[in-house]
């Protein structure tokens, strides 16, 4: 065999088990937002405080977002596009809640879930020896996750105080 292909093999090997830590853990962050949304009462969907003045409604069109972004971000990278700064999140929050604004609870959790979906997919389609060159991926997914464990903590504390 020759030598080139151990090493092809190795970064292929860590490349997919990077892959498919970074995604249990989205999945698994997203999972958990979701069985806290599934026992939100129909009142305080829409009252403010779940995330500062977001309610909780708006927390997931927020999540909807990003996602949303990040798809996008994953194309731009596949093109060759070298940019991966972001310049205004507080601009981009308003203008991807300002979209959303219409939805009702189930269809913004509905749009959550099929995002999720989709990125899920998009993930698990990326070769290992992308993931191990260009970090932007796993950052990418990594981020969501966090944002996500945060809001569904937010979600948590907002749900505990209002059913008090």
């Amino acid at each position: 065999m020759p030598e080139g292909a151990f090493f092809i093999r190795e970064v292929r090997a860590t490349g997919m088990k990077q892959r498919d830590v970074y995604l249990k853990q989205f999945l698994d962050a997203y999972s958990d937002l979701f069985a806290v949304a599934e026992r939100y009462p129909a009142d305080l969907t829409e009252k403010p405080g779940a995330c500062g003045d977001w309610s909780a409604r708006q927390v997931l069109a927020h999540c909807s977002g990003w996602i949303s972004e990040a798809l996008r971000r994953y194309t731009q990278f596949e093109t060759g596009d070298s940019n991966h700064t972001f310049r205004d999140s507080d601009a981009f929050d308003q203008r991807s809640l300002k979209e959303r604004e219409g939805l009702s609870w189930s269809a913004t959790l509905g749009e959550l879930r099929g995002l999720v979906d989709v990125f899920r997919f998009r993930v698990a389609r990326l070769k290992p020896v992308v993931l191990m060159s260009d970090s932007r991926y796993l950052e990418w997914i990594s981020e969501l996750t966090k944002v996500c464990h945060e809001h569904t903590a937010q979600l948590e504390a907002f749900l505990a105080e209002e059913s008090k």
